[in-house]
């Protein structure tokens, strides 16, 4: 019984170290593997907002990034509201450099943030970094049938063999990614 118990217990750690649960900048929350790369990270928040198969990568100065396949591509007139999820930097040094060397708000060094176009062309103003710590990583229940099946089982209390209640499972996403 208790090498049952250790094998669980073991299996239950290794699901949750395995996976993230993060944010996208723009009121999602996606699930990612701990060693997810930044491409892949950008690519689960795009789909996250605006649906599986419909982000692609673009490039503009040194931002390379996931964005919504509809909309322009390092044009002034790329619409407000339109969010970019940066996962390379190759050396800008604020979150509108590409666009505007005005611009204010600094991401010098990070290199996985979400950005969203706030103004009309490309004055100062013209994009706004709306999230910095794409990618962080909170540890998550593995998504799936081992996930579910974990998330569910009573663990037990050490105190006079009380159940204590199980962890719950994570939101699934709006792209729906894994968590089914």
């Amino acid at each position: 019984r208790k090498g049952a118990a250790e094998a669980h217990a073991a299996a239950t750690h290794e699901a949750q170290r395995r996976w993230c649960k993060g944010s996208t900048g723009a009121n999602e929350t996606i699930l990612f593997t701990a060693n997810a790369s930044a491409k892949q990270v950008a690519m689960l928040a795009c789909e996250a907002h605006y649906g599986v198969g419909q982000c692609k990568v673009g490039r503009c100065g040194g931002f390379t990034y996931y964005y919504r396949s509809s909309a322009k591509s390092c044009a002034c007139s790329k619409a407000v509201g339109e969010y970019e999820w940066v996962f390379r930097n190759d050396g800008h040094q604020t979150v509108g450099s590409d666009y505007s060397a005005l611009s204010k708000t600094s991401v010098a060094g990070d290199s996985l943030f979400t950005r969203r176009k706030a103004a009309l062309g490309c004055s100062t103003d013209a994009w706004e970094l709306v999230y910095a710590d794409l990618g962080d990583c909170r540890v998550a229940p593995a998504p799936g049938p081992l996930g579910r099946r974990l998330a569910r089982r009573p663990v037990r209390s050490r105190r006079r063999g009380r159940r204590a209640p199980a962890p719950r499972k994570p939101r699934d996403t709006k792209a729906g990614a894994a968590t089914r």
